[in-house]
């Protein structure tokens, strides 16, 4: 029988999953947007494909753990693993094209223009994936330690 926990944590993991799938989508289709279609990008889609199985197995094989509340915890490990492994190379891969398309060089020119503005907006987002890709790898006693050590 289904639970409140249980239906929650497969709402909730499946909405993060489709975010990040979302996110890496958009930036891999805006960083280097204009550019034509490459065997790199036509890879890269490919590697998103493989994120989206990943994240959709993964999904699956979230479970419900109670300690003292509700929290998902993945039933394999590895595969875990694996789907954070794809995230950390597709956001190297979109900070390589960043900086080979002059994004960080625009960023630092004086002069403000929209081609600035939105190499900042796609760099700060490609930070912001990086952050929450590396925070959701976090384990719970990884959380209880960052946790005690800012208490003492």
């Amino acid at each position: 029988m289904a639970t409140a926990c249980q239906a929650t944590l497969i709402i909730s993991t499946m909405f993060d999953q489709l975010a990040r799938v979302g996110i890496e989508q958009f930036l891999l289709w805006s960083v280097g947007h204009g550019t034509k279609l490459t065997a790199e990008r036509l890879i890269l889609q490919g590697i998103l494909l493989v994120r989206i199985v990943g994240g959709g197995v993964l999904v699956g094989f979230t479970r419900p753990q109670f300690k003292p509340v509700c929290v998902a915890q993945t039933m394999i490990t590895p595969l875990a693993v694996v789907v954070l492994a794809v995230d950390a190379i597709i956001i190297g891969v979109l900070m390589v094209r960043a900086m080979s398309l002059g994004m960080f060089r625009e960023m630092r020119e004086k002069s403000s223009s929209t081609r600035q503005e939105q190499s900042k907006a796609l760099i700060f987002t490609i930070i912001g994936l990086g952050i929450w890709t590396g925070v959701s790898g976090w384990t719970e006693e990884d959380c209880d330690e960052v946790l005690t050590d800012s208490i003492d």
